[in-house]
């Protein structure tokens, strides 16, 4: 039987193994923070058009109770992540901070992005940070049930063309 420990582990690294082999110029980093969540963060992510920069940090959390509890949110940095005319993106704002984290000074934007479902017998890291790609593609997106972001593209009937489905 795999420890809950082990799996997120394991999916920490399969993450990892994720941006670097689909984004050569990204770095990864997993810190532990105190509250026993993890902050995952990938470096120098290429942005598509309709943004005020070319390239980001993009972070989110792993909460203590993964895989039953679901990352919620991502930030990017530096903080003043607009759409390429200056305005601010559905769902997002600049006052939000990581909790826990450990520089305290950090200039963020936070992005609600929570999956309106998550199966902890299916869903994974991977998956997560599929899902925060996929926000990023769309810059104009606008929020239409709360702060929850439909998965029609990871989920539904496309599931044979989602990457990193756990076998």
């Amino acid at each position: 039987m795999i420890e809950l420990y082990d799996l997120r582990n394991k999916q920490i690294d399969d993450l990892c193994k994720y941006v670097q082999k689909k984004f050569e110029a990204s770095s990864f980093g997993a810190q532990p923070l105190p509250n026993g969540s993890y902050l995952i963060s990938v470096h120098n992510l290429p942005l598509p058009h309709g943004w005020n920069r070319d390239t980001t940090i993009v972070s989110f959390v792993v909460p203590p109770g993964y895989p039953g509890a679901s990352p919620s949110c991502m930030w990017v940095e530096p903080g003043g992540f607009r759409l390429r005319d200056g305005s601010t993106a559905g769902n997002s704002n600049d006052s939000n901070n990581i909790p826990g984290d450990p520089i305290k000074e950090r200039s963020t934007t936070w992005f609600a992005l929570r999956p309106l479902a998550w199966d902890p017998n299916r869903d994974t890291l991977v998956h997560y940070f599929q899902l925060v790609l996929h926000r990023l593609q769309k810059p104009n997106w606008q929020p239409y049930q709360g702060s929850e972001m439909l998965l029609k593209t990871p989920r539904g009937n496309q599931n044979e063309q989602y990457e990193g489905r756990r076998r």
